[in-house]
């Protein structure tokens, strides 16, 4: 009996350890845990130091304003579906909703995009180059994961929903 009960304590033991380290894991490597945290790779380069005092603290303000656009959106997003899952939809609130959903997401790009605009007044056509081409990497990388009809090469290519490598076959 003392046996079983050893052998018990022992799997649940190995098992509270891998649920441990499985989150310190996720916690720390896994995930970015803010905005701030994903932007670190471009605030820490050499380039953006060159930039004047007032465009860097500019950016900092920026990030915080698109992490509120994006808290926003999300909520109205959750009250989209709100809106789609009742019976039956209220066609003309829900067209409404998406038409703002849409602005907010067009203000967001456009502040991005001024705000890059303003970083290149600032900087010389070297570092134009790789101020564009850091950008391009950050915009472009692949994501975590497969989705659905998407693979290596963008959609509908590559190892996607079907796992086929060539969609011709």
């Amino acid at each position: 009996m003392n046996s079983l009960w050893f052998k018990a304590l022992f799997v649940l033991s190995l098992a509270l350890n891998c649920v441990i380290a499985g989150g310190l894991f996720y916690k720390y490597f896994a995930v970015p845990h803010s905005l701030e945290q994903m932007q670190k790779p471009l605030a820490g380069s050499n380039l953006l130091h060159t930039l004047p005092p007032h465009v860097r603290t500019q950016r900092k303000g920026l990030y915080k304003q698109i992490k509120d656009l994006k808290w926003k959106i999300g909520k109205d997003r959750e009250e989209l579906f709100n809106l789609l899952s009742k019976t039956p939809p209220e066609r003309e609130k829900i067209t409404a909703l998406v038409d703002v959903i849409s602005r907010k997401q067009a203000a967001m790009q456009h502040t991005i995009t001024n705000r890059i605009l303003e970083d290149l007044q600032h900087v010389s056509p070297e570092q134009k180059d790789a101020y564009l081409s850091m950008l391009k990497k950050r915009m472009f990388r692949e994501k975590r994961g497969r989705r659905m009809g998407r693979g290596k090469k963008g959609p509908m290519r590559g190892d996607g929903a079907f796992g086929r490598k060539d969609m011709s076959k």
